[in-house]
């Protein structure tokens, strides 16, 4: 059977949410979604109402300005970036290409294949003839290093890879998978993540409460029972992303620790501090303005960069050892290979000594697979980091003659076993 438009909404309804968005940007007052709108032939009842609820105008209002708020902001963040090519990820139906080959700007959509075959024809037709070069869209699954690999290896610049309102979808294992993907690609080509995910719900939350009072709850009640309609996914709590209702500090530390576990590092940038004009707010209050704007000097969004300090390799060579460690994020694991006796344990040690006087450490593991031998001394050495470490020293893939050695010292005991 061949592939239809039909049969990739039906696989992917999340799609759906981008149109969502659009049409509230458009409502926002920006000229390019107006023409997208159109193109697309976007409706209000299509995108603002589902099978289970329905909008008000107050809520179509503040929504907008919501849009506007991060659309234009996110803009300002990813122009700050300094970087050469901006990929978005997810691209949905944004007119941010637009708007960045206006500026001469290399722009790069990825999306599932649902939204790319819709979105790519309408977006370029709105674009000058002699700008498209700058702008190139691919169908990706953000968890597949594959499908991101061929894309960015067609790039040989430095990236700012945007996403707005892609994690919420995902489970933690695939948001883990996006994250370690994000970090090759880093790796690789240099650049940044720029995301508004993890506080996206406070800032809904604060615009809610400030266009809708004390009726805020059943605005935000609404919105989530509607992305959820439309896409066909549960919003359900991530460790990345932060529940303005929960503990608020507890929840970001969590955030930040998920992404330092993938070797990444976070700066918030104040959404207050990088805020353009928003024409969605030209008709509303002084009074709500005032009220909105001190909301937003609490809210950032997080531009993400590779934590160079949390992984750290170094091998060390003796005659009989083979020592080969990698830090990261608090965990030291080490790989011996050959003999850990008197004569290599003091360097191995020495070694030790210098990375905990720079480094915490939690968590040491030890894969002695290829230890051939290992006497008292280094049994007193594996003693010494054991002590040191908060989670002690799990040992992994031991061999007979080392459980040997272990049982018969009475060391057996004394580490944890993987």
């Amino acid at each position: 059977m061949k592939e239809t438009q039909a049969l990739r909404e039906i696989v992917n309804p999340v799609f759906n949410t981008a149109k969502m968005t659009l049409f509230q940007l458009a409502s926002a007052g920006d000229d390019d979604a107006k023409k997208l709108v159109e193109k697309l032939n976007i409706t209000f009842e299509a995108t603002q109402n589902s099978a289970i609820t329905e909008s008000s105008k107050n809520q179509l209002l503040w929504e907008s300005v919501f849009f506007e708020i991060r659309f234009r902001t996110m803009n300002a963040m990813i122009e700050s970036s300094g970087f050469d090519v901006e990929v978005d990820l997810p691209c949905g139906y944004t007119p941010r290409a637009i708007q960045f080959s206006r500026n001469n700007k290399k722009y790069v959509g990825l999306d599932l294949p649902a939204t790319i075959y819709e979105a790519e024809p309408a977006v370029m037709s709105l674009i000058d003839e002699n700008k498209r070069s700058l702008v190139k869209f691919y169908s990706v699954d953000a968890t597949n290093y594959v499908s991101l690999k061929k894309v960015f290896d067609e790039i040989d610049s430095s990236v700012c890879i945007s996403t707005e309102g892609l994690l919420m979808y995902f489970t933690d294992s695939e948001a883990a998978l996006v994250c370690d993907n994000i970090r090759k690609i880093l790796e690789t080509h240099g650049g940044c993540w720029i995301t508004l995910d993890p506080e996206l719900p406070m800032q809904s939350v604060e615009t809610a409460k400030v266009f809708s009072g004390d009726d805020f709850m059943k605005d935000i009640t609404k919105i989530l029972e509607r992305v959820a309609d439309k896409s066909d996914v549960p919003i359900r709590k991530k460790s990345i992303i932060i529940n303005p209702f929960a503990d608020i500090q507890a929840d970001k530390e969590k955030a930040i620790k998920f992404l330092q576990e993938h070797g990444l590092k976070v700066e918030r940038l104040i959404v207050a501090d990088y805020m353009p004009e928003i024409k969605s707010l030209a008709n509303v209050s002084r009074d709500r303005i005032e009220k909105l704007n001190a909301a937003l000097k609490n809210i950032g969004y997080w531009k993400i960069t590779l934590d160079k300090t949390a992984q750290e390799t170094y091998t060390f060579k003796s005659e009989k050892l083979i020592f080969d460690t990698k830090l990261n994020n608090e965990c030291l694991k080490l790989t011996l290979t050959g003999i850990l006796d008197t004569l290599s344990s003091p360097e191995v040690l020495a070694f030790f000594e210098d990375l905990t006087a720079k480094h915490k450490i939690n968590k040491i593991v030890v894969d002695c697979e290829k230890l051939e031998y290992i006497s008292s001394a280094g049994l007193r050495l594996l003693l010494i980091m054991h002590k040191r470490s908060n989670n002690g020293v799990t040992l992994k893939n031991t061999n007979s003659l080392v459980n040997d050695i272990l049982s018969q010292t009475g060391f057996d005991p004394i580490f944890n076993k993987a």
